[in-house]
Protein backbone atom coordinates (compact mmCIF):
# COMPACT_ATOMS: atom_id res chain seq x y z
CA UNK A 1 0.00 0.00 0.00
CA UNK A 2 1.27 3.46 -0.84
CA UNK A 3 1.71 6.07 1.92
CA UNK A 4 -1.41 7.83 3.11
CA UNK A 5 -2.21 11.12 4.82
CA UNK A 6 -3.98 11.33 8.18
CA UNK A 7 -5.46 14.36 9.94
CA UNK A 8 -7.17 14.56 13.32
CA UNK A 9 -9.43 17.23 14.78
CA UNK A 10 -11.10 17.86 18.11
CA UNK A 11 -13.94 19.96 16.71
CA UNK A 12 -15.48 20.82 20.11
CA UNK A 13 -18.99 20.07 18.91
CA UNK A 14 -21.49 22.24 17.10
CA UNK A 15 -23.92 23.10 19.89
CA UNK A 16 -21.62 24.65 22.48
CA UNK A 17 -22.04 28.40 23.02
CA UNK A 18 -18.50 29.70 22.75
CA UNK A 19 -18.64 33.26 21.42
CA UNK A 20 -16.14 33.80 18.61
CA UNK A 21 -15.36 30.07 18.60
CA UNK A 22 -18.91 28.87 17.85
CA UNK A 23 -19.04 26.13 15.23
CA UNK A 24 -20.70 28.25 12.50
CA UNK A 25 -17.69 30.58 12.67
CA UNK A 26 -15.19 27.68 12.48
CA UNK A 27 -16.96 25.26 10.15
CA UNK A 28 -15.74 26.52 6.78
CA UNK A 29 -12.14 26.94 7.93
CA UNK A 30 -12.19 23.35 9.15
CA UNK A 31 -13.68 21.82 6.00
CA UNK A 32 -11.57 24.08 3.73
CA UNK A 33 -8.43 22.84 5.52
CA UNK A 34 -9.48 19.23 5.02
CA UNK A 35 -10.30 19.79 1.35
CA UNK A 36 -6.98 21.56 0.79
CA UNK A 37 -4.85 18.75 2.25
CA UNK A 38 -7.07 15.86 1.07
CA UNK A 39 -6.23 13.39 3.86
CA UNK A 40 -7.01 9.73 3.25
CA UNK A 41 -8.09 9.17 6.87
CA UNK A 42 -9.55 11.67 9.33
CA UNK A 43 -10.12 11.17 13.05
CA UNK A 44 -12.66 13.44 14.73
CA UNK A 45 -13.38 13.98 18.41
CA UNK A 46 -16.45 15.67 19.91
CA UNK A 47 -18.62 15.57 16.79
CA UNK A 48 -22.24 16.57 17.14
CA UNK A 49 -24.97 16.41 14.53
CA UNK A 50 -24.29 19.92 13.26
CA UNK A 51 -20.68 18.94 12.51
CA UNK A 52 -21.76 15.74 10.77
CA UNK A 53 -24.27 17.67 8.65
CA UNK A 54 -21.62 20.22 7.63
CA UNK A 55 -19.15 17.52 6.60
CA UNK A 56 -21.85 15.73 4.58
CA UNK A 57 -22.23 18.93 2.54
CA UNK A 58 -18.55 19.85 2.22
CA UNK A 59 -16.43 16.67 2.21
CA UNK A 60 -16.85 14.66 -0.98
CA UNK A 61 -15.52 11.16 -1.49
CA UNK A 62 -15.52 10.16 2.19
CA UNK A 63 -17.50 7.63 4.15
CA UNK A 64 -17.48 7.47 7.92
CA UNK A 65 -18.25 5.45 11.01
CA UNK A 66 -19.44 7.03 14.23
CA UNK A 67 -18.50 5.66 17.60
CA UNK A 68 -21.09 5.46 20.36
CA UNK A 69 -22.70 8.73 21.43
CA UNK A 70 -21.22 9.71 24.76
CA UNK A 71 -22.53 12.18 27.30
CA UNK A 72 -20.80 15.37 28.21
CA UNK A 73 -18.88 15.24 31.46
CA UNK A 74 -21.81 16.71 33.38
CA UNK A 75 -24.40 14.59 31.49
CA UNK A 76 -26.18 17.73 30.27
CA UNK A 77 -26.99 18.76 26.73
CA UNK A 78 -26.27 16.89 23.56
CA UNK A 79 -23.64 14.21 23.62
CA UNK A 80 -20.92 13.80 21.07
CA UNK A 81 -19.19 11.19 18.94
CA UNK A 82 -15.74 10.19 17.88
CA UNK A 83 -15.60 9.25 14.22
CA UNK A 84 -13.30 8.00 11.51
CA UNK A 85 -13.73 9.26 7.97
CA UNK A 86 -11.95 7.59 5.05
CA UNK A 87 -11.59 8.17 1.34
CA UNK A 88 -13.72 5.57 -0.36
CA UNK A 89 -11.33 5.40 -3.32
CA UNK A 90 -8.57 4.13 -1.01
CA UNK A 91 -10.27 2.17 1.76
CA UNK A 92 -13.16 -0.21 2.34
CA UNK A 93 -14.69 -0.70 5.75
CA UNK A 94 -14.21 -4.34 6.74
CA UNK A 95 -15.40 -4.14 10.33
CA UNK A 96 -16.01 -1.65 13.10
CA UNK A 97 -16.50 -1.52 16.83
CA UNK A 98 -16.31 0.60 19.94
CA UNK A 99 -14.48 0.27 23.21
CA UNK A 100 -14.07 2.70 26.09
CA UNK A 101 -10.98 3.43 28.15
CA UNK A 102 -12.48 2.59 31.52
CA UNK A 103 -13.02 -0.36 33.85
CA UNK A 104 -15.84 -1.69 31.64
CA UNK A 105 -14.54 -1.25 28.05
CA UNK A 106 -17.76 -2.58 26.50
CA UNK A 107 -19.94 -0.01 28.33
CA UNK A 108 -19.66 3.75 28.55
CA UNK A 109 -18.79 5.03 32.03
CA UNK A 110 -17.05 8.08 33.44
CA UNK A 111 -14.25 6.31 35.28
CA UNK A 112 -10.66 7.15 36.12
CA UNK A 113 -11.16 10.87 36.65
CA UNK A 114 -12.42 11.44 33.12
CA UNK A 115 -12.99 15.09 32.25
Amino acid sequence: MSPFKIMTFNVKGSYYEDGENNWPLRANLNSDTINHFQPDLIGFQELQQGNIDHYAQTLNGYDYELGAETARENNSGSGYYCAIYWKTERFDKLDCGVFFLNETPDHYALDWGVT
